[in-house]
């Protein structure tokens, strides 16, 4: 039987355990966000002696095999995700490691992406003439969206 070293016990003594796994705090669930957003989740408190960081995965369905958009050895509990697609549904998720390469992931989150105006008001000003350069007194002027 071979004898146990300092550093065997030492080893044992700071043998890590998973890393706790995160809450996702943001975007909530079914949030609808634009294309360039922010991530946010609780920094976990790690076992004595733990150094913790975090991956960040974002995909279009929720097994991350289309679209996967990644940020890895992120420190700290916020990350920002440039290049959604706009109107998409998105599915994402945070994996937290130590320095031992354990790790956990946390619960699966769901959010859609949309860059659209907001529903916001106007004025415009001016006339409206006819093809002979007359005014138009009365005329209504209908706007419709691009597209529409």
């Amino acid at each position: 039987m071979r004898q146990r070293t300092p550093s065997d016990r030492a080893r044992s003594y700071f043998e890590p355990g998973l890393p706790p796994a995160t809450t996702l705090l943001y975007p909530g669930e079914g949030a609808v966000v634009p294309t360039s957003t922010y991530f946010v989740w609780d920094d976990v408190t790690p076992d004595p002696g733990d150094i913790i960081s975090y991956r960040l995965e974002v995909a279009e369905n929720n097994t991350f095999t289309t679209g996967l958009l990644v940020k890895d050895n992120i420190q700290g509990a916020v990350s920002q995700i440039d290049g959604l697609l706009d109107q998409r549904p998105y599915f994402w998720h945070v994996i937290s490691k130590d320095q031992f390469g354990a790790s956990a992931t946390s619960a699966l989150g769901a959010f859609s992406t949309n860059n659209g105006n907001p529903g916001t008001t106007g004025q415009v000003a001016g006339y409206v003439q006819d093809g002979s350069g007359n005014d138009l007194g009365g005329a209504t002027i209908q706007a419709k969206k691009s597209g529409a």
